[in-house]
């Protein structure tokens, strides 16, 4: 089972990375607290099993489930640890909510992976909104993000049209 949970998240990292991460650490972390008891071990496993299958349900504090998805990706690369400080919290589900919308606006024209005009001036988009947040490891690595951002969005392509056409709360 451990190995099924670990090729799931291999397979599907690049759709949700924080949180096929999340799972690798939960079952790495699961099979070294329960090296000894086979019976404990495959049941938590089993657990993670059944989150790994259904994926991310929902947003959290507040934010959509796209944007929590790029917040946790966007704060594994820009922050030490993965780890968004306090004070810039807010900014920082306000620029993901904002990120968000642009990418649905823009990826759902058409042929907009096949366009490299399209992509430039969302790349610009993004890295003007990286800018205006005055999050100091946002602004210096605002190229990187971008490019992050805008890999994430081609892979989850379907999902964020579904979220602006299936209604998914905001």
């Amino acid at each position: 089972m451990e190995h099924a949970i670990r090729k799931h998240c291999t397979v599907h990292n690049d759709e949700d990375p924080a949180f096929y991460k999340s799972l690798s650490e939960k079952v790495e972390n699961l099979l070294n607290k329960h090296q000894d008891d086979w019976v404990k071990l495959t049941d938590d496993l089993e657990k993670i099993r059944a989150e790994a299958q259904h994926g991310r349900k929902s947003g959290q504090d507040g934010m959509s489930k796209e944007a929590t998805t790029f917040y946790e990706h966007i704060a594994n690369e820009a922050f030490e640890d993965g780890v968004v400080p306090t004070s810039a919290k807010p900014r920082m589900k306000t620029l993901m909510e904002t990120i968000v919308a642009t990418m649905q606006d823009s990826i759902g024209s058409i042929d907009f992976w096949n366009n490299a005009d399209k992509q430039k001036k969302t790349r610009s988009e993004i890295k003007t909104a990286l800018t205006l947040t005055e999050i100091p490891e946002l602004k210096s690595n605002r190229e990187r993000i971008a490019i992050e951002v805008m890999k994430l969005a081609k892979n989850r392509h379907n999902d964020l049209l579904n979220d602006v056409s299936g209604g998914a709360a905001r």
